[in-house]
């Protein structure tokens, strides 16, 4: 999530202080997204849809190494990087409590002192395992104006017990005084910018994406 008021940022994320703007996205699939973000059955949300517009560099934390690949034979090494690893991932997929988020102070360490590479030349973005799914990955782009276009923007409606991506209407581009538009499902609109959406069904792939809010009915 990115906003651009940082007097609103009041806790630590994983990857950020407070007062510190981030943009969390998670690539090719949303449905993680909604489990993290934990939003209520019947509520409304606007997800963002951005594609990249250039090679991202992603520095990857608590990564599987091929060790064949890279030419390590050595079993300790091996058992020393896996446990590296798994501190790793455990860390960063950590879920805390509302009230606790200062736990996430050690990740937030780990990635600025450890994983911080210069933009550009050599890492564009972190990638660290899910919340929910450790296997999966989330991705920090740090210089997302750079790299990231805006395709639009679903309004979709979080239906009980699934996180099925059921949308409602779409956003897509501004009038003349810069006041958003908003298309139909089915609207000539959508199928230009969202062809793969049906009525009757939901999404598809796309490169990156990002919840920034819920509406409750």
């Amino acid at each position: 999530m990115e906003c651009t008021c940082r007097e609103f940022i009041k806790t630590y994320g994983r990857l950020n202080k407070p007062g510190e703007s981030l943009l969390y996205t998670t690539p090719g699939i949303p449905e993680i997204t909604l489990k993290e973000i934990k939003i209520p059955d019947k509520s409304y949300y606007a997800l963002m849809v951005y594609e990249a517009t250039d090679d991202i560099k992603v520095n990857l934390i608590g990564q599987q190494y091929n060790y064949e690949m890279l030419g390590i034979q050595s079993e300790k090494i091996k058992l020393i990087n896996n446990i590296f690893n798994d501190f790793l991932k455990d860390e960063f997929s950590r879920d805390v409590g509302e009230g606790t988020e200062y736990l996430y102070i050690v990740s937030e360490l780990i990635a600025k002192n450890f994983f911080d590479l210069p933009p550009r030349n050599i890492q564009d973005a972190w990638a660290y395992p899910s919340l929910k799914d450790k296997e999966k990955y989330n991705v920090d782009p740090e210089i997302a104006k750079e790299v990231l276009k805006l395709k639009g923007t679903l309004i979709c409606e979080k239906l009980p017990r699934s996180y099925e991506i059921h949308v409602k209407c779409i956003q897509s581009g501004s009038d003349s005084s810069g006041k958003a538009q908003f298309y139909s499902v089915g609207s000539e609109e959508q199928h230009k910018v969202f062809p793969e959406i049906t009525p009757v069904s939901s999404l598809y792939k796309v490169y990156l994406w990002c919840i920034i809010f819920y509406l409750t009915k």
